[in-house]
């Protein structure tokens, strides 16, 4: 995993030893860091950061995605659902859930294009980014997370595992 928080780094990395996960945290400068990109596409990218920067790295989740990826985007409150979905599916994205904890929401997003999205089971070694923000702004509960990082997460599909009509 990564993230752009040295200390977040270290933090994530003590958990996994602790939680004996077989992860490795590295410090990288988000989605488009090489040792990021060196890894991908990945076929699942989870984001539980707040809603701008959502908003924003649109486009560089979709990059990191894998055709029938699947981004999960909680952080962000009911009220800011819209505005985060219509950057998505402006981008090729379908949304396949909302749930809802509170005021906090959180959305499942399927990357598909001209051919038909993919179900495929999610596997594989994982990175996380925190794209950063205001540190004192209100954090979203974690619905899922592997470090208290707040961390954007992708993972990559287990070479073992097949796509439909691959061989």
């Amino acid at each position: 995993g990564t993230d752009i928080d040295q200390p977040s780094v270290r933090i994530a990395n003590e958990n996994a030893k602790l939680n004996m996960a077989d992860a490795r945290f590295v410090h990288a400068f988000g989605l488009n860091d090489r040792k990021v990109r060196q890894h991908g596409p990945y076929d699942l990218v989870f984001a539980n950061i707040l809603a701008p920067p959502l908003v924003s790295l649109s486009q560089d989740i979709k990059n990191a995605l894998s055709l029938g990826g699947v981004g999960i985007l909680s952080g962000l409150l009911r009220t800011q659902e819209r505005r985060v979905s219509a950057a998505y599916l402006s981008r090729g994205f379908v949304l396949e859930r909302r749930i809802h904890r509170d005021a906090w929401s959180a959305l499942v997003l399927r990357r598909v294009g001209s051919g038909n999205a993919l179900s495929l089971p999610l596997r594989g070694r994982g990175v996380a980014q925190r794209p950063g923000g205001d540190a004192s702004a209100p954090r979203a509960p974690a619905l899922a997370s592997p470090s208290p990082s707040h961390p954007v997460v992708a993972s990559r599909r287990h070479p073992s595992l097949k796509r439909e009509g691959e061989r």
